[in-house]
């Protein structure tokens, strides 16, 4: 049965606190959002209009939960060179 939120907020919760479960127990550091939408309860469709990519997923992890992710500073780096 798909998980029933009481607000957007909780959802929003529920999505990184499974997210960061599934990156600490990973060999990898890496989650796919078919992973996520399976272990959370929650439909990939719903965790994509919550966040909109996982990406924002893994800065949303760094920034609430300061949690720091070796993937975001590669995407700052590649952002940094395309700036240029």
């Amino acid at each position: 049965m798909p998980y029933q939120p009481n607000s957007p907020n909780e959802l929003d919760q529920r999505i990184l606190v499974t997210a960061r479960r599934l990156l600490e127990a990973r060999l990898e550091n890496t989650f796919t959002m078919d992973q996520l939408a399976q272990e959370s309860g929650i439909s990939r469709a719903t965790i994509y209009r919550r966040f909109g990519s996982r990406t924002a997923i893994l800065q949303a992890l760094a920034t609430e939960h300061g949690l720091a992710i070796e993937e975001l500073d590669a995407l700052d780096i590649r952002e940094r060179i395309l700036a240029i």
